[in-house]
This record gives structure tokens, C-alpha cells and sequence, in this order.
């Protein structure tokens, strides 16, 4: 990575906030992010199986600060802290040059599942432009994680890095959305 480390916010919404939280990492220190999350009310309520879409979905913002600060060469990466999620630990691995099987000049993304239990989901990451509009999402397929392992699921290929860069708000900031849904 570069001498500068850059700066992660993870911010969760459903409807209602509650109080910034602060956490750390092996490799950012506390003031370098934050997280925020906001819960579902629990207003709703559905009687009898409910389609796909009405399932609860959790969303989450992962704010990449300095984003052209981290490394775009081929394998280096920068991992969000981690975040809680339908009861499970969870981080956002970036790697702006891509992996070593992407493509030349695509980034890679990767949800890590940290803890809990066995769980199925599918996910969806979006990037922002500057409006705060998503220019950019893809969901994945269902996928089994399993309990009590560092298990990560993503694309090699998620978006070329020179689109991300027009995307960047005017701190220089990557905003991407990821929402999980069991």
C-alpha cells in the first residue's frame, strides 16, 4: 500500500440512525473511519411468504476516502472495518488494480463474511457518482457462506478503475453501496 493510508466510513441504513460507533483495524486507526448505522423501524408486517423483493434487505455505505491515494497495482487491496449484518460479521475488500485474474485496468471487489454462522444471501454492490446516484451495480447469485471462516464471494472484473475515478465525489471519495439480503 502507499505511505498514505487512506480513510473507510461504513455507514448502514435502513430507516432510523442511531449514534456514530467507533471500531479498529489491524491497519487504520479509530479516527481514520467511522461507522453509522440505522435500523428498520419494525413496521412491517407481512402475513403468509412474502416475493423476493419484499424481503428484508440491509444496505450499507462504504465511503473509500483518497481513493486514488491506494495503490492501483494488480493485488494490493485495502479491507473496510468490519460491520454488523443480519447478526454476522462482514468487510468490503477493494482492490483498485484488480486481482491477479482480472482484467487489465478493472478493480475487484469481495464481501468477506467474518462471523456467525452458516448463512445464504445474495449481495449487490453499487458505486456513486458525485450526485450520490448508483451508476453502477451488480448483484450476485445466492451463495452459501460458511460459519466461522473468512469466506469472501465478489468480481475480479466489478468496474474499470478509470470510470471509478470520474465518480469520485469532490473530496476525492469512493462511495460504494453494498445491500445483503438473506
Amino acid at each position: 500500500l502507499s505511505a498514505f493510508e487512506p480513510k473507510i466510513s461504513i455507514q448502514t441504513s435502513k430507516h432510523h440512525y442511531q449514534p456514530t460507533q467507533q471500531h479498529t483495524t489491524s491497519r487504520l486507526s479509530p479516527e481514520q473511519f467511522k461507522i453509522t448505522q440505522m435500523r428498520n423501524s419494525g413496521n412491517n408486517h407481512h402475513v403468509g411468504s412474502p416475493p423476493d423483493e419484499w424481503r428484508s434487505v440491509e444496505s450499507h455505505l462504504v465511503h473509500f476516502h483518497n481513493f486514488e491515494s491506494v495503490s492501483s497495482k494488480k493485488g494490493s487491496w485495502e479491507r473496510s472495518p468490519s460491520f454488523s449484518c443480519f447478526g454476522h460479521k462482514w468487510g468490503l475488500v477493494i482492490m483498485p488494480g484488480g486481482h491477479k485474474r482480472s482484467d487489465d485496468g478493472y478493480m475487484a471487489f469481495f464481501l468477506v463474511h467474518c462471523s456467525g454462522p452458516e448463512i445464504s444471501a445474495k449481495f449487490q454492490l453499487g458505486v456513486r457518482d458525485k450526485s450520490g446516484k448508483v451508476v453502477h451495480k451488480v448483484w450476485s447469485p445466492y451463495k452459501t457462506f460458511e460459519g466461522g471462516k473468512d469466506m469472501e464471494e465478489g468480481w475480479h472484473d466489478f468496474l474499470d478503475y478509470s470510470k471509478a475515478v470520474k465518480y469520485l465525489d469532490q473530496e476525492g471519495t469512493l462511495t460504494v453501496e453494498l445491500s445483503i439480503q438473506p
